[in-house]
This record gives structure tokens, sequence and C-alpha cells, in this order.
């Protein structure tokens, strides 16, 4: 959504595959940016786990449900590996545990409740970080996109917000990527499932047994309780 509006994408030239053309992805690898000098600024690129955040003029961090998270994790691990035999309660073990298969995939990656805690504490006290929830940008769009226009300091036109709320819908994205792919399912892996899978800011309650939801929040009752997720 940001793309469509920075780049003015009124001829939907912009797409779930080709991306990272606009806004690259360089997870840990903060030291690529300088692989992108011509792009127009403000630069805005994704970095699920930067290694100088120090060094970022600012920063967005997207918080969601832990819930939700772990099913979409879960999800995504069993397309990228094509491991159908892993079950969500092994996968949850390896995760809270941050062993198995996490030391090879996604290796390094903070647990969510260590890097929620650690980010939203920095968000309190520097203006550089602005926390953005997954489920206010599903709720509304259009006040979260100018919220974070506002925070990026860059202008724009009515039309190319309209723009990128209508493209921002989950079937709109669901569309586009039956058109076109996603960018971190190609090939193959596209074939086996689906990037853009269902969207739903409580989409985890009918995928969780009630052991696993408790086992959750057990485990990030601190982190959830201190970001409205646990009451």
């Amino acid at each position: 959504m940001l793309a469509i509006i920075l780049f003015k994408d009124r001829t939907s030239q912009i797409t779930l595959s080709n991306v990272g053309d606009y806004i690259p992805f360089i997870h840990r690898q903060d030291l690529r940016i300088q692989e992108w000098p011509a792009l127009p600024a403000p630069r805005i690129f994704r970095n699920e786990q930067p290694i100088f955040p120090e060094l970022y003029p600012k920063i967005i961090y997207l918080l969601r449900d832990p819930r939700a998270v772990i099913i979409s994790f879960y999800h995504m691990y069993r397309i990228m590996r094509d491991n159908r035999t892993m079950t969500l309660q092994s996968f949850l073990d390896q995760y809270i545990a941050t062993d198995g298969i996490f030391r090879d995939w996604n290796a390094g990656l903070e647990r969510w409740d260590r890097q929620v805690l650690s980010w939203t504490a920095r968000a309190r006290s520097d203006a550089g970080v602005l926390i953005v929830k997954y489920e206010d940008l599903v709720a509304d769009r259009r006040r979260e996109l100018m919220r974070l226009a506002k925070f990026v300091d860059f202008s724009y036109e009515r039309q190319d917000l309209d723009l990128a709320v209508e493209r921002g819908s989950f079937e709109a994205m669901r569309k586009n990527e039956e058109q076109y792919g996603a960018e971190a399912y190609r090939g193959e892996i596209g074939e086996r499932g689906r990037f853009v899978r269902r969207g739903e800011v409580a989409g985890w309650k009918d995928e969780l047994d009630t052991e696993i939801s408790r086992r959750i929040e057990t485990e990030f009752a601190t982190a959830m309780k201190a970001t409205g997720y646990l009451l």
C-alpha cells in the first residue's frame, strides 16, 4: 500500500510479485540498502530483523496477535519446506525454544514476546519508532495509511490514497496473487499454497485448539498484556 502511494501507481504496475523493486526486502542484510541509491526519497525497506536498527532514521514496527502470528508462520513453514508432517504443537515447541527447525530456518529471529517488548519500549521514548497493529490496518486501512504517511513525512494525492486503500483489501490482494503470484512464493512454492491465506483478525480461533491457545497466552502473557492482546 505504501508503494502504491509513494510511486503513484495508477496503472497497477506494482504487484505482490514485484513489490520488492519498490520497497526492497533486506532481512538481516542491512548493508544491501546501498544497492538501491536511485529509489526516490523517502526510501522504504522491509527488514524483519535489522542488524543496525540505530542507523535507521525511522522505523515502522508491525505488530500482530501472537496466536495469529504462530498460525501464519506455521503454514508458511509447511509450504516453504514442503513439510506436511510437521504438527502445530511441534512447531510451537521449537518456536518457543528457538531450537530445532529454527536453527537454520529464520535462525536468529527473536521470539514474538521478546522483540515486541523491546520495540514497544523503544517506541515509548523514541519518536522515530511507530507501532502499527495489523488489526488496526484491517479495521481502517485509510486511517492507518494516513498515520503512516504523516510519520514517514511524505505528501500524497487523494487519488493515490484511495487506490492504496482499495488494492490493500484482502480480496484485492488475493486476486493480485492469483494473477501475478507472490514475491515470497515463487515457482513450485506458489503451487503448494497461498501467501495471502486468510487475513482474518480472529481467524486463529478456528485453527488453534484450547490447549495450544492457552500455551501461547501463558508463554507470551507479559507481552500480550502490554500490547492489549490479553486482558
